[in-house]
């Protein structure tokens, strides 16, 4: 169980197709874990994002890329990457000329190999800008 802050930043490729990069850092302390325990260091991510609208007003996206992550605990360190998926839901709160503010979470695995499975699940605001 680890926390982290997550930033996430991307274009759109079209319509409904973007790329995003992701990179996060842990909040959680090392000195509070266990023996078999581990936390976030860091994680890396890069994904293609296909993107929907359901009833004209939530946008559905669905992230399908690659992501590390490192791991740390007292003694011992990991570095696990793989393939990596995940879903997102967005509800608009401001729609300007300029940009555009959302709320949304949804559940991302960022590592789904038998040896280890990480996921975890976010909230947060997003903010899109019109270029």
């Amino acid at each position: 169980d680890s926390g982290m802050y997550r930033l996430r930043a991307g274009i759109r490729l079209f319509d409904q197709m973007g790329a995003e990069v992701q990179f996060g850092i842990g909040t959680t302390d090392s000195e509070s874990l266990g023996a078999d325990e581990y936390r976030t260091d860091r994680f890396y991510g890069i994904y293609l994002v296909p993107t929907g609208v359901l009833f004209d007003l939530i946008e559905v996206s669905a992230s399908v890329g690659y992501a590390q992550t490192d791991l740390e605990r007292a003694n011992a360190s990991e570095s696990l990457g793989g393939v990596s998926f995940g879903v997102n839901a967005d509800l608009p709160l401001y729609v300007g000329d300029e940009w555009e503010l959302r709320i949304g979470g949804g559940g991302t695995v960022f590592r789904a190999q038998n040896s280890a499975r990480i996921y975890g699940y976010h909230a947060g605001l997003r903010i899109d800008f019109k270029i």
